[in-house]
């Protein structure tokens, strides 16, 4: 479906409520556009056969200026939202920072197993500016080669599942993206029930299906 002249949360909507097959969403920045969706027609994201989400951070230190560091980033630039869309549905799988900042990337070995320079030079450039921002917010040393690549788990996740372990917890996400896991022994309306990731297979196998992924693309 096209649908140039239409926003974002208006293209989520239709296609949430026309599709006729299962649809999965991914979300690689702050829900703000999800929020809109859920608050324009309440229910609509439960339609969603899995809504996977890079954000948020339970036992991690956080990442995000605007909340000093309590909140990871597409948490803490819209907490409110991230709190609607953990509530609004049953199949969220949650990526925080407590598995994303523990898998590194070789950026060279990424590079060596590319197929074509073409494929060789959208590597490097795209992983020269992913190493450029983390030098900048402090994440990794001025010439270190190993990348946190945060929301490429998403994607993998999408692809298999099975690489991942995800736990059933009970969330709540306050309005600076603060997020707390309760005992899941107790009940309560605020709390959403999100499967979290917490581990992974190794950044050798998802750097390398990550690699076949764009590969596909570029071909």
């Amino acid at each position: 479906m096209k649908h140039p002249k239409s926003t974002a949360h208006e293209f989520l909507l239709e296609t949430l409520q026309n599709s006729k097959s299962d649809v999965t969403l991914i979300a690689i920045g702050p829900l703000t556009n999800l929020h809109a969706v859920e608050k324009l027609s309440p229910g609509v994201l439960s339609k969603a056969k899995r809504i996977i989400i890079m954000g948020g951070c339970i036992k991690e230190e956080g990442n995000c200026p605007k909340t000093n560091l309590i909140s990871e980033y597409n948490f803490g630039m819209d907490g409110n939202a991230a709190h609607c869309v953990l509530n609004a549905s049953n199949n969220v799988v949650l990526f925080p920072l407590d598995v994303t900042n523990h898998v590194q990337f070789d950026m060279d070995q990424i590079l060596a197993s590319t197929r074509s320079e073409k494929q060789k030079d959208f590597f490097s450039s795209l992983m020269s500016g992913v190493l450029s921002a983390m030098v900048r917010e402090g994440e990794c040393a001025i010439g270190s080669r190993d990348l946190n690549i945060h929301d490429v788990h998403c994607f993998v996740y999408f692809l298999d599942p099975t690489r991942y372990n995800t736990v059933l917890e009970q969330l709540t996400v306050d309005e600076k993206g603060v997020v707390t896991a309760h005992a899941t022994n107790g009940e309560a309306k605020s709390r959403s029930k999100v499967n979290v990731a917490y581990s992974g297979t190794d950044a050798a196998t998802i750097g390398g299906l990550v690699t076949r992924m764009f590969e596909s693309i570029l071909l």
